[in-house]
């Protein structure tokens, strides 16, 4: 899930949701592999098939043979350990949160546009072998913020955020510094419209 305010306006709330399914056979030294987002018993069996038969085609035509990897033969269980559950705030108190970070990063006539957003992230997967089956389940939050600052001779964007993503809650956001950031970043933007070019031998 993605929220989002530029420019002071709360832009439309964005979900996105997948799922598949990846069979992977090794047999007398082929590997296939096949996918399919249809989880019945015939969209599973009919990617079975074709993993078997991509197997069967390259016995003895990889140039490494493949080897079948060891797992533990008891559950391996894993849940990413958060302390405030994206869902403990609804929409509109995140959205809320997110507008006055958004109003923050507007410290100058010369900022021209300038947004905020959270990108939410939750991943379940389930690994089963003939020995064992592993269940985990991620989650993850990116908080980003950008400005861009121009004079009318110069532009510069500044960004923030896209490398903190983090496996968190809410928290995160609080340990980040994020509403912090808002004004670190359009004042780096607008340092940038006084800075000099690089010498072009450099």
């Amino acid at each position: 899930q993605k929220l989002s305010v530029r420019q002071g306006i709360v832009e439309p709330v964005s979900n996105r949701t997948s799922r598949g399914a990846q069979i992977t056979v090794f047999h007398n030294g082929g590997a296939g592999y096949a996918a399919t987002c249809d989880f019945s018993r015939s969209g599973l069996t009919e990617a079975i098939d074709r993993a078997s038969s991509w197997a069967e085609a390259t016995v003895g035509k990889l140039h490494l043979e493949p080897t079948i990897p060891e797992f533990p033969s008891a559950p391996f269980p894993y849940e990413t350990q958060i302390r405030e559950p994206w869902h403990s705030q609804d929409i509109a108190e995140k959205t809320e949160r997110l507008s006055q970070i958004n109003t923050d990063l507007k410290i100058h006539d010369n900022i021209v546009d300038w947004w905020a957003a959270l990108y939410h992230e939750q991943t379940e997967s389930l690994f089963i072998t003939a020995e064992t089956e592993i269940q985990q389940k991620f989650v993850s939050l990116t908080p980003f913020l950008g400005a861009v600052a121009s004079n009318c001779r110069e532009t510069q964007k500044r960004t923030w955020g896209s490398e903190s993503a983090s496996q968190a809650g809410l928290e995160h956001l609080t340990r980040r510094a994020f509403a912090e950031q808002a004004a670190v970043t359009a004042e780096d933007a607008l340092k940038l419209l006084d800075a000099r070019n690089c010498p072009k031998d450099c």
